[in-house]
């Protein structure tokens, strides 16, 4: 991303995760401002190490927010809380549906008392419904009660389209980076030899450094309460892509499990780990509207992504 014309001072939330990272470093290369919230000096000393400036927030708390927005005189407020949910669904265990819902609040109350400009929430592309073909903005959503963290995302996006600021939101697919604490313990367990629940329905997916340049651009153009989905445009099921990421890990054989009989007793009922959902969100909006254009466009080439990162830390 080349240097903006235009200096921003921008906070986001959840700035210790890989997405976090990844987005602080675009934004911090391309000459803005960026306060990440980060939860111990080790996330803090990382965070300036990439050109950001860290701050200590319960982003559950409005005033913690708001106190960091007016410090940081802030043009753009970033909510990445919820995103932290959307790892590849067979394997987080993270999941909090209270913290989505009272993260997003408190970040949509400190905007709206301090006079924060502008607002990017990142929501997870999961919540469209079960679909044949790809869908884009306008396509039906899943009905709050499927599962308590699909009720929660509806819920957080509501307040954001409730805000009496200028906003977007971004619906990502599952995300997935070398540093994700989700990724890293899904390495262990293909590497334990686990089977991990999976099925073929396609999802969306996205690379973190695909997503956090989408993010980035969104910052700079800032389009007027606009939702934009942000995924690969290429829909593979969650066993092709743990199955395609043990090949690349070099395990023989298939590390990956469907549903099987459990899908029998649940029929349409949405499974609790999430992962028999099938969302095709596709990213045409995003092309035409940020002009943006996702460097690894297939699963495949994120994956190769992937393991050279890991590849080269075992290295380090």
């Amino acid at each position: 991303m080349e240097n903006s014309e235009t200096t921003l001072k921008i906070l986001l939330t959840a700035g210790a995760s890989d997405l976090g990272i990844a987005l602080t470093r675009y934004l911090a290369s391309a000459g803005h401002q960026v306060f990440a919230s980060v939860g111990t000096n080790q996330d803090a000393k990382l965070t300036r190490q990439i050109g950001g400036i860290p701050v200590y927030i319960d982003t559950t708390r409005d005033s913690e927010i708001a106190s960091s927005l007016k410090m940081a005189k802030a043009d753009v407020a970033i909510n990445l809380d919820v995103q932290e949910f959307n790892a590849p669904p067979s394997v987080a265990s993270r999941w909090s549906a209270e913290h989505v819902v009272s993260s997003t609040v408190g970040i949509v109350n400190a905007v709206e008392a301090v006079g924060t400009p502008y607002l990017i929430h990142v929501s997870p592309a999961f919540i469209y419904a079960d679909s044949k073909a790809p869908v884009n903005e306008e396509g039906k959503l899943r009905r709050s009660g499927d599962h308590p963290l699909i009720t929660a995302a509806l819920k957080a996006e509501k307040a954001v389209k409730n805000a009496s600021v200028k906003s977007t939101i971004i619906r990502a697919g599952y995300t997935y980076g070398a540093n994700s604490p989700d990724m890293l313990n899904l390495r262990k367990a293909i590497l334990a030899g686990k089977g991990l629940t999976s099925s073929d329905n396609l999802a969306s997916w996205i690379y973190v450094d695909d997503l956090a340049s989408a993010i980035a651009l969104t910052v700079e153009q800032q389009p007027d309460n606009a939702v934009i989905n942000v995924t690969d445009g290429n829909f593979v099921s969650p066993k092709h892509f743990l199955d395609d990421l043990a090949d690349g890990m070099g395990i023989s054989g298939a590390i990956s499990k469907s549903m099987g009989i459990l899908s029998m007793f649940t029929g349409k009922r949405v499974a609790d780990d999430l992962v028999s959902l099938s969302s095709q969100a596709s990213n045409d909006t995003a092309k035409e509207v940020l002009g943006w254009e996702p460097a690894y466009p297939a699963h495949a080439d994120g994956v190769a992504q992937l393991l050279i990162s890991w590849r080269s830390q075992l290295t380090v």
